[in-house]
């Protein structure tokens, strides 16, 4: 869960009864009142709000005469945290990965494999892309073709709508190769 430090500069005219903090996720139209203040107080803190979420804020000034007036929209990501992430290797060549997300403010997710020893992302191996069109759900791909008993490096890339970004990265090696390896017939003639 994510909290939202807000300041304003208040308005102490002899007219201000009091000033609303309100707040929506900026999908929504209906504004939530988070509290009343009177008309000296310059912060607060909204807390429970949900992470990789965008929120916009507004303080609607309350008179004593000519009703109330709403200020600016001042929207607001809150906190991006990395998706939960499975990564495996189920092969000595190959690394599986799951990322579970839910947000409704992501617009794409990428998935790279690196090296751990340049760190440079690793030559033939295709980015891995998602465009975000659900608010939930897992995206899944595997990078194969690898060496086999090399660490490697899995960096998720989520992207939000307003081009905010965050990289997550887990460390995975694939496994050994097997000190003996079966040999395959590969064709059979008969004679």
């Amino acid at each position: 869960m994510a909290t939202a430090n807000i300041t304003w500069v208040p308005f102490p005219g002899p007219n201000t009864s009091s000033q609303v903090l309100e707040y929506k996720k900026n999908t929504s139209l209906i504004w939530t009142t988070y509290n009343t203040y009177g008309p000296l107080i310059n912060s607060a803190s909204i807390t429970g709000l949900l992470d990789n979420v965008y929120y916009d804020f507004r303080i609607t000034t309350n008179c004593s005469i000519g009703g109330p007036s709403a200020g600016a929209i001042q929207p607001n990501k809150i906190k991006f945290v990395c998706p939960n992430t499975v990564v495996e290797s189920n092969t000595i060549t190959s690394v599986d990965f799951d990322v579970y997300y839910g947000a409704d403010n992501l617009t794409k997710i990428e998935v790279k494999l690196y090296t751990t020893a340049a760190p440079t992302v690793v030559i033939g191996q295709q980015n891995k892309i998602l465009t975000v069109g659900h608010p939930s759900g897992i995206f899944s791909g595997i990078f194969t073709g690898l060496t086999p008993a090399t660490n490697y490096i899995v960096v998720v890339t989520i992207i939000g709508k307003l081009t905010d970004s965050k990289d997550c990265t887990n460390s995975i090696s694939t496994d050994d190769a097997p000190d003996c390896l079966p040999i395959n017939i590969t064709s059979v003639t008969a004679s």
